[in-house]
């Protein structure tokens, strides 16, 4: 028999509100708790917080807070707002089962002192490849401009830049700040001989290139020389009841004395450029709505990096109030959000 942690009763018995069992979260839909980021909600909550979009966190402490609504956060690191009739017990629940799931105190603390050595917050998706380097983990929010791309023993690839860029063809790679290690780099796009869009990352540690190959597919040199192939993945890779949440990695292919550091690098490329006939183009940030967005307290939250046709595995929640849904303002945010509004600027 089912037990509710937390539940709503109303008139309608066939209409159920924001509920919360031991292994489920009732919302217009029932989602598995392994498809939340109980351990990043766990820090927050055992820190007194809440964690929101985007990072972002309130104090579970203040009057009132939390809000009447309670972002809920997602492998894919996205968020969707609840509005439960009781925000501070529905929260209160839902913290103390994302610790109880997550090994408890002593195992939050564990998993965020391993986030803090990685210098990568417990709320980024954290997707991993193989490589001659050993395994490569990759992290990306294009919302924010952020990624992190990083090998045992081998220096990290960070990849910085303002939240919700906006949709100009000027400036490409203005506003990116990006570091090998310690060294800082440079991430420049441009025109290649061929007339086709290439991108270039120029460091004290050598010199990438990458290069449009055909329709699918592109190419990375360091120094005039291959050292990986790139290629997307197809657009619908399993069928819908075995899609993993997290989106695969575009496929990445090394070359025979390709060195360690290249494999970090291909895989930096990977994730935020365009590959195949979109190779020249930055694939970060997103439409000015994002700018002044209060840390993903209002609206939906997108990293962009999970399956669905929303890209972040909840659809339309039954705890968003009505008015809220026939609001104007709403539906434009949603509509603006939407996986694949991200802009490409391509060289002109």
């Amino acid at each position: 028999m089912t037990r509710f942690v937390y539940t709503e009763p109303g008139r309608n018995p066939l209409r159920r509100g924001v509920a919360l069992d031991d292994a489920y979260l009732y919302a217009g839909g029932r989602v598995p708790l392994g498809h939340l980021n109980l351990a990043a909600m766990a820090d927050a909550f055992l820190r007194g917080q809440w964690l929101g979009g985007g990072g972002g966190v309130r104090p579970l402490d203040l009057p009132g807070a939390p809000p009447g609504n309670v972002p809920v956060t997602l492998v894919s690191g996205a968020t969707r707002p609840l509005y439960p009739k009781d925000p501070r017990e529905f929260a209160q629940r839902l913290g103390e089962l994302a610790v109880h799931h997550s090994g408890g105190p002593h195992g939050v603390a564990a998993q965020a002192a391993r986030a803090a050595a990685e210098g990568v917050p417990l709320w980024l998706a954290r997707r991993v490849a193989a490589s001659p380097a050993g395994p490569v983990t990759v992290t990306l929010d294009r919302a924010l401009a952020r990624a992190d791309v990083w090998a045992d023993g081998l220096p990290a690839a960070r990849l910085r830049g303002p939240a919700g860029r906006p949709a100009e063809r000027a400036g490409l790679a203005a506003g990116l700040a990006l570091s090998l290690g310690t060294a800082l780099a440079s991430l420049v796009p441009a025109r290649a001989r061929d007339g086709g869009g290439q991108v270039t990352v120029a460091s004290a540690h050598g010199r990438w290139t990458l290069r449009h190959v055909d329709r699918r597919s592109s190419a990375v040199l360091r120094d005039g020389r291959p050292v990986a192939a790139l290629t997307r993945p197809p657009r619908r890779s399993a069928a819908r009841g075995s899609r993993p949440l997290l989106r695969p990695l575009v496929a990445v292919r090394h070359a025979g004395g390709a060195e360690p550091l290249d494999a970090v690098v291909a895989h930096l490329l990977a994730a935020v450029c365009g590959v195949g006939d979109a190779t020249g183009s930055i694939r970060l940030g997103s439409h000015t709505s994002l700018l002044g967005m209060p840390g993903g307290w209002v609206a939906s939250w997108f990293t962009d990096v999970a399956t669905g046709k929303d890209g972040d595995g909840l659809g339309p929640v039954r705890g968003t109030p009505r008015h809220r849904r026939r609001s104007g303002i709403y539906r434009d945010v949603f509509r603006e959000l939407e996986p694949g509004s991200f802009v490409e600027w391509m060289v002109p």
